[in-house]
């Protein structure tokens, strides 16, 4: 939960836009954006995100974006802008404060927003509600988390497994139940690297324990590794080594 007490500087303003598409534009503050009413995309830099009404969507400071609404009456929009103070920010604030999330409510909390829009005005608004639906966003992105961290330990323990074998996409996805997509998107972002290098990093890493551990021929160790052509072994274990798989076994014994 993310401890957002009364020390931050917060603004609120009341927005009605008409049908079309609004300027590209940032704020120096952060930026809690509600849809009363109307439909559309919010382009957060690369990112889209649909729009409905009783949509909360939060956009970190200096980051591009725009509305492009698809409705043919204007969208009434609360937009709430705030700077973090020096005494809530720490690592999990900071870090959770860098990228846009999506919160989608029911039409009580419509009805509450519009409640509040008059002591908003006024300058004396309840904070409560807004504290409350920043955690909601925080809670969110931390079951999505662990659900990532979750995915990433299935596809390691896989590969871990089937180290022996050749190991494909396919019957990752059959086993865990994800797509390819995903699979790819989650190797990349969490490693920088394609599922394809991440396999043969792995396999490496485990050839290199066996040549360090047993005194096999070198190609043996490659069909255990699940290579079976043997030159090809040999090039991928000096791109990711750096060293061929005999000057390794040289140096390390």
């Amino acid at each position: 939960m993310i401890n957002l007490d009364t020390k931050i500087e917060i603004k609120f303003i009341h927005l009605s836009f008409e049908p079309g598409t609004e300027s590209r534009h940032s704020h120096d503050e952060n930026q809690l954006l509600f849809f009363i009413s109307g439909k559309g995309i919010e382009f957060i830099e690369n990112r889209k995100f649909k729009i409905t009404p009783g949509t909360f969507i939060l956009i970190p400071e200096k980051k591009v974006h725009f509305f492009k609404s698809y409705s043919n009456k204007p969208s009434e929009i609360l937009s709430i802008r705030f700077k973090l103070s020096h005494e809530v920010k720490n690592k999990i604030t900071t870090d959770f404060f860098k990228k846009p999330y999506l919160y989608r409510s029911g039409k009580e909390d419509i009805e509450k927003i519009k409640k509040l829009i008059p002591s908003m005005i006024n300058g004396k608004p309840d904070l409560k509600f807004f504290f409350k639906i920043f955690n909601m966003f925080f809670e969110t992105a931390e079951k999505k988390n662990e659900k990532l961290t979750e995915y990433i330990e299935k596809i390691e323990n896989y590969i871990e497994k089937n180290i022996k074998e050749p190991i494909k996409i396919d019957k990752i996805c059959k086993s865990l139940g994800l797509s390819k997509s995903y699979i790819r998107k989650i190797i990349k972002k969490n490693y920088g690297v394609s599922f394809t290098k991440f396999v043969n990093i792995k396999k490496i890493d485990y050839a290199t324990k066996i040549l360090i551990e047993k005194k096999l021929p070198i190609y043996e160790v490659a069909g255990i590794c699940g290579f079976y052509d043997f030159n090809y072994f040999s090039r991928i274990f000096k791109k990711i080594k750096g060293m061929s798989p005999r000057e390794f076994r040289k140096n390390y014994l």
